[in-house]
């Protein structure tokens, strides 16, 4: 299923957290860009799906690789966020990543 950010403030959307709390990022080469990413924050990706947006974590290059493919339409926005956040807005990290 992976591993999903859940915004907890229902007053403010999940777009609107990333802007306020992570750093927009420019995937040029979903590779490149995964090996890019500073310790201690991880690659999401905000995903659009019309209704609802999802913001999946790339915990791994395969995850990263996924939310990349190019054959899906659905428009999205990466950002890098810190793992502190991530820790606590992420219900399931503890399943997903090993400290």
């Amino acid at each position: 299923m992976g591993l999903y950010v859940e915004v907890g403030n229902n007053k403010e959307s999940k777009l609107s957290w990333f802007r306020n709390n992570a750093m927009s990022y420019d995937t040029h080469n979903i590779e490149c860009s995964y090996n890019e990413v500073p310790k201690g924050s991880r690659l999401v990706c905000l995903v659009d799906n019309g209704p609802f947006y999802a913001a999946a974590v790339a915990y791994c290059l395969a995850e990263a690789k996924t939310f990349a493919d190019p054959y899906d339409g659905r428009p999205k926005q990466w950002f890098v966020v810190s793992d502190e956040l991530l820790k606590k807005n992420c219900p399931m990290w503890d399943t997903y990543i090993e400290d």
